[in-house]
């Protein structure tokens, strides 16, 4: 799949997950965090692990 196919892909997941979110008894928490996911995997694959990693600030998941 190349890159644009990837992010074409993650946005398709993205905009189905806030559909079902808009329309069902969804929890926003896990709406959220499904879309988390999909960026998270569709950045890694396209930008690299390397690049990934320098891009997400290190405090990003600290509390």
């Amino acid at each position: 799949m190349t890159q644009e196919q990837q992010a074409i892909q993650a946005l398709k997941d993205i905009f189905t997950i806030c559909a079902k979110a808009d329309t069902e008894d969804v929890k926003p928490w896990r709406a959220l965090g499904d879309i988390h996911s999909i960026c998270e995997t569709a950045l890694q694959e396209i930008m690299g692990e390397e690049a990934f990693q320098a891009f997400v600030p290190r405090d990003a998941f600290e509390e």
